[in-house]
């Protein structure tokens, strides 16, 4: 399937900032400094896009064109199983399920310290009843990764039983291959103002700027048209 004409692209996005800030406007020709600021301004961007912060102590926004579908493969006395690598430290609730043909209920999610209580207390093997996730211990070389961990500890009976689930994602930056952001042509302008906004910041260090301000009014529409996708995908319950 082929995306949308109306959706921007990496190098309509270098085009926009470089008129903005008064750069040529071939990427070829920009010197040393320039092409350093733009890999600042569009990944920082894309970071104010994709995690926006709700406001009032809320946790980060989570938008529905992130989410994806991962699985994991019980194996015989295994208790934790690495997650994706975009994994982004949530597992939705409720997504959970077990390939066709499994006679079980999906495993039930917990806090880490419950799963891990259990696992010292009162060690009983089978079928998962609970699943949390837990961060792995960070890598400075490979970045942060999670994993799931459940109880009981599976045995042969459960051994290459697959679940799956749906998580949110972390996409990677767009580039001259990957020329795409994530969210099609519906939130593209949002995204341009994004890096229109990165790139106010760069030039005038100003957080509070004008493109900013713009960036912010887009985002607040933004997440109210995504909040009403989320409802219509539960049938309309808020």
């Amino acid at each position: 399937m082929a995306e949308s004409t109306l959706s921007i692209t990496f190098p309509i996005l270098q085009r926009e900032v470089a008129f903005y800030l008064g750069w040529p406007r071939v990427p070829s020709t920009w010197d040393n400094t320039q092409s350093q600021d733009w890999d600042d301004i569009t990944r920082r961007a894309m970071r104010l896009f994709y995690f926006p912060p709700s406001g009032d102590e809320k946790p980060v926004y989570e938008w529905t064109f992130l989410r994806k579908t991962g699985t994991v493969t019980l194996a015989t006395a295994d208790v934790d199983y690495d997650l994706p690598d975009d994994f982004g430290g949530t597992i939705l609730d409720s997504s959970l399920y077990y390939a066709a043909g499994v006679q079980q209920r999906p495993p039930k999610k917990v806090e880490q310290h419950e799963i891990e209580q259990l696992q010292s207390m009162d060690a009983q093997n089978g079928w998962p009843k609970y699943f949390a996730v837990r961060n792995k211990t960070h890598a400075p070389t490979t970045g942060q990764r999670w994993e799931m961990i459940v109880y009981p500890t599976p045995q042969v009976n459960q051994d290459s039983s697959v679940i799956s689930f749906r998580y949110v994602g972390v996409p990677n930056e767009i580039s001259n291959t990957n020329l795409y952001p994530v969210g099609g042509a519906q939130y593209s302008e949002v995204i341009l103002s994004a890096h229109l906004a990165a790139a106010e910041f760069k030039n005038d260090d100003d957080p509070n700027g004008p493109m900013m301000q713009k960036f912010n009014d887009m985002m607040t529409s933004a997440i109210r048209n995504d909040q009403n996708q989320k409802s219509n995908d539960r049938g309309g319950v808020a």
